[in-house]
């Protein structure tokens, strides 16, 4: 027996499913629909099958890379342009010189193959069409036949008052190599429209073949749904996946921390988190995760589906590496598509398809299709990609991220490092991958802080940096810009440009670089602290608070090296990367991170330099530098503009601006070299206080112009954002790069003063944007 296997149809009506794979190689019970047609092939003896192939045809090609399938010799006929189904069989079966199987590659049936060829040639027909009886026969192309089973007519897909049978056509047919005469060559043309209607006009022998036992033409996601629950239940002659993970549950559900409701298939590496139940009729494909608490019934969950805690899953379909995120709703016939991913209590309604790769925002309603937007975890949200480790933050998406950062103009040369975490080390070789896939040359920092990445990055006067970061479960790959500064704006768009579009440099092997080890760098960063360190620091007692124990042990032994003793009231306290630091003074009172960088500057001012520090550094400072006659420069927390040469110059002598260690080596060496306690380098500084806090907001950038300008008739400011001065102090507002939220800093004389600022901006905010809703 030799076969003809049409597998090259897009599946229109399966999209989102066959957006990223062609229908043939979607999977039924951890399994794809052609393998089961090559298992039924293989029972009855085929030595030799050519698949034809047109949409995606490297999908199919890339599963039977031996070209061989269970004994069966596997060849592929791909067409330049469409041909129909029997223009393409026309280009597969030209080598065959006897009666062969023509046989659809996104259909599943266990029909008896050698009692059909037999029939064949006992009616010696030219062409003989299997059919079987169906309920509705509105929805197939209908044979007409004598009864002797000799073809009279067809009737295609008629209504009610044109019915005259239910014997549809399968799409199976035992041709004659002289069938092939019909078909004129690189033509479109069709067995059903076409060749059998000019093989009945010129009399040939066209048979149908009544077939019995079951046969699901995969043709919409009912279809697709039903097929794999009739597996669920068994089909005679065809086999579920056989590993040792596997579960096909029929009549009962083993104990666990979880209820199975039979039947439910199980694929390997599936993992389901306590209490959760699963079933009637489930489908949970190869290394599936479902968290705590989570319903999935009448649903098919494609291999490596994230589904959260307290998720509820009614009758729908979840593709390939999609995420559905905590207390989600994803209800009958919704599909979701490959990589999308589902926010927090959203719910998806019924019969809504989201495209691949799309993002539904937490506490979302969505009642529509979803084809145009894009994955919000993909999107730099403050120069950085976060998301849930290895779920909608993927090491495929990683990867993806690196070829489009190294595929930018400063991408030529970038610095990554991590904190050395697990998964934050598989993510950053990922990253690492996608660099290198470009051509880009990587400079690895190998484990390290966030403070540190930015000092190597700058040192090395790379133009990017990358530093990958986990906690809790959450990964988050930040972006860094030349001098370690935030990313310019151009960068940044034609980073997620490219993420979006896939347009990635392609490196040829020979133009590969090696990755370059720079772990020597690490010398180099305590040289620079401790040169700062210019005064002897013998007997001033400091102690280290740090939730990072690398940044812990660091700074420990580096102020034992200074010659600080252990213990007493001054404790300096740093954030997990190193960036942020506060205090408590030898007389344990609190000390903020803006009244430790004015105590900076204001030695930098007395000893006649200028400063370049973060846009949203307190204005007091400016203050202070006018008294002593010296600049504030500042950077962008987001900039569209290149840096000055002034800043250029001050960026590597003030990393106490923005490196918690550096600051701390320099407030020890102005404590020592003053003789001041740091409560008394503090009390130089006029009284001030300030008062920050992040408000969510939820309306259009062009209703945030309107807010602003209804808040203050003065021009937006020079560093960023804008500045609402009053008597009693001065109110900044900065929006996040990503338009969801808005800085709120107020500063005055007392806290007391900033703190009613702050309150009574946030209730104008609130009031105007509420207006400008209903509006």
């Amino acid at each position: 027996m030799k076969a003809v296997i049409m597998a090259g149809g897009i599946g229109n009506r399966l999209r989102p499913l066959t957006c990223t794979l062609p229908k043939p190689m979607a999977h039924l019970c951890g399994t794809p629909v052609l393998e089961y047609i090559l298992d039924l092939l293989s029972a009855h003896n085929c030595e030799e099958a050519v698949i034809t192939l047109k949409y995606l045809p490297d999908c199919v090609m890339d599963n039977f890379p031996e070209n061989d399938y269970n004994g069966i010799k596997l060849t592929f006929s791909i067409e330049e342009k469409a041909l129909g189904t029997a223009g393409s069989v026309n280009l597969a079966a030209k080598k065959f010189d006897e009666p062969f199987l023509v046989i659809s590659g996104d259909a599943l049936c266990n029909y008896n193959l050698t009692e059909i060829m037999q029939y064949h040639k006992v009616k010696n027909a030219d062409a003989t069409i299997v059919c079987t009886q169906v309920d509705d026969p509105r929805e197939y192309g209908l044979v007409n036949t004598d009864a002797e089973g000799k073809i009279q007519g067809f009737t295609e897909k008629p209504g009610w008052e044109q019915v005259s049978t239910n014997l549809a056509n399968t799409g199976i047919y035992v041709l004659n190599p002289s069938v092939l005469g019909h078909i004129e060559d690189n033509k479109e043309c069709d067995f059903a429209n076409d060749v059998f209607p000019a093989m009945l006009e010129s009399k040939e022998n066209l048979y149908s073949y009544n077939a019995n036992g079951y046969w699901c033409d995969i043709g919409d996601f009912e279809a697709y749904k039903t097929c794999q629950f009739d597996l669920l239940r068994g089909i005679e002659g065809i086999s579920l996946p056989n590993h040792q993970d596997a579960i096909s549950l029929k009549t009962k559900a083993p104990a666990g921390h979880y209820t199975l409701v039979p039947p439910v298939y199980i694929g390997e590496a599936v993992s389901i988190g306590k209490g959760c139940v699963i079933g009637p009729n489930a489908v949970l494909d190869d290394s599936v995760i479902i968290g705590e608490n989570t319903r999935v019934n009448n649903s098919v969950l494609l291999q490596g589906a994230y589904i959260g805690a307290d998720v509820r899953i009614n009758a729908a379909i979840i593709c390939e590496d999609a995420v559905i995120k905590r207390n989600a709703d994803v209800f009958e016939g919704a599909v979701i598509g490959s990589q999308s991913i589902i926010g927090e209590n959203a719910a998806v309604g019924n019969n809504v398809y989201v495209w691949p790769e799309k993002n539904i925002p937490e506490n979302a309603r969505v009642n529509d299709n979803i084809r145009e937007g894009s994955l919000a975890s993909d999107s730099l949200d403050n120069d950085a990609v976060r998301g849930e480790s290895f779920a909608e933050l993927s090491s495929e998406r990683a990867a993806r991220l690196g070829a489009a950062v190294g595929s930018t103009k400063d991408g030529r040369r970038v610095g990554i490092g991590s904190d050395g975490s697990p998964a934050s080390k598989t993510i950053a070789m990922a990253v690492t991958s996608g660099l290198l896939s470009t051509g880009s040359s990587v400079w690895d920092f190998g484990e390290c802080f966030q403070s540190q990445l930015n000092f190597f990055t700058s040192y090395c006067e790379l133009k990017l940096g990358v530093y990958v970061s986990t906690i809790d479960n959450f990964t988050s790959i930040q972006i860094v810009g030349e001098n370690a500064l935030v990313l310019g704006r151009k960068t940044e768009r034609d980073i997620s440009s490219r993420y979006k579009r896939r347009d990635f440099i392609k490196c040829p092997s020979a133009a590969c670089h090696d990755i370059t080890d720079m772990s020597s760098l690490f010398l180099m960063y305590k040289r620079e602290l401790l040169s700062l360190a210019k005064e002897s620091c013998a007997g001033i007692p400091a102690t280290v608070r740090c939730e990072n124990k690398r940044i812990y042990r660091y700074m420990t032994d580096l102020l034992a090296s200074l010659g600080c003793k252990t213990g007493g009231e001054l404790t300096f306290i740093f954030d997990e990367q190193g960036q942020t630091l506060q205090a408590f003074d030898e007389n344990g009172d609190y000390v903020s991170d803006e009244t430790l960088l004015s105590v900076c500057c204001n030695e930098e001012f007395r000893h006649g330099r200028d400063v370049f520090i973060p846009y949203d550094a307190p204005s007091v400072i400016d203050s202070i530098a006018h008294t002593h006659n010296r600049k504030v420069l500042r950077h962008m927390d987001s900039t569209a503009n290149e840096i000055s040469e002034d800043a250029k110059r001050l960026i590597f002598v003030n990393l106490w601006a923005r490196d918690a260690l550096f600051m701390t080596v320099k407030l020890l060496n102005h404590m020592a070299r003053s003789k001041k306690t740091l409560s008394e380098l503090a009390a130089e500084l006029p009284k001030f206080h300030v008062q920050k806090k992040v408000l969510e907001i939820d309306i259009s950038p062009s209703h945030l112009l309107a807010v602003f300008q209804s808040l203050t008739d003065q021009a937006p400011d020079r560093r960023q954002g804008i500045v609402i001065a009053s008597d009693a102090g001065e109110i900044r507002l900065t929006p996040a790069k990503n338009g969801k939220s808005l800085k709120i800093i107020s500063e005055a004389y007392n806290e007391e003063t900033a703190l009613e600022l702050c309150g009574d901006i946030e209730e104008k905010i609130k009031s105007e944007c509420k207006k400008l809703s209903a509006e």
